[in-house]
């Protein structure tokens, strides 16, 4: 994939994913910051691991996705694992799914804010994604 193709917010397959555990499965990501040709994303799960069902302090961790929202992608309620944020490159995302919309991405941002796990410098760079992301649709005109 071209990386003038990778947008902020936007589902992508990936197949084969190196980050994915035990082993490489294809999966689902959601780009939640780009730094630059840098390209990071949160994986979507089909259910919350066994892992952090048993910490619950990393429940804060996970954002609620609904299927009928993400119908384009989705075949049932998912989960974007907000514990971990990922660097990936152009080439390893096969295609867009379509954008994060609704109630998903503010359960991502919230997810984010919230998860004591995930690094400091993550959860900057996701919020100064945020706001390109903001600043990008909105009218020049309009800007203070």
């Amino acid at each position: 994939m071209l990386i003038t193709d990778i947008k902020l917010w936007n589902i992508y397959f990936v197949p084969l994913c190196r980050r994915a555990k035990p082993e490489p499965k294809d999966k689902f990501v959601v780009v939640a910051a780009i730094d630059g040709n840098h390209f990071y994303a949160f994986m979507i799960n089909s259910g919350i691991r066994d892992f952090i069902k048993k910490q619950p302090r990393l429940l804060n961790c996970e954002a609620k996705i609904f299927q009928p929202e993400h119908d384009f992608v989705l075949k049932h309620n998912s989960y974007i694992d907000c514990i971990e944020l990922y660097s990936y490159e152009a080439n390893e995302f096969e295609n867009s799914r379509g954008q994060l919309i609704g109630n998903a991405l503010i359960a991502l941002l919230n997810a984010v804010h919230d998860c004591e796990a995930l690094p400091r410098r993550d959860k900057n760079l996701v919020k100064e994604s945020l706001r390109q992301f903001i600043d990008s649709q909105t009218p020049s005109d309009n800007r203070a």
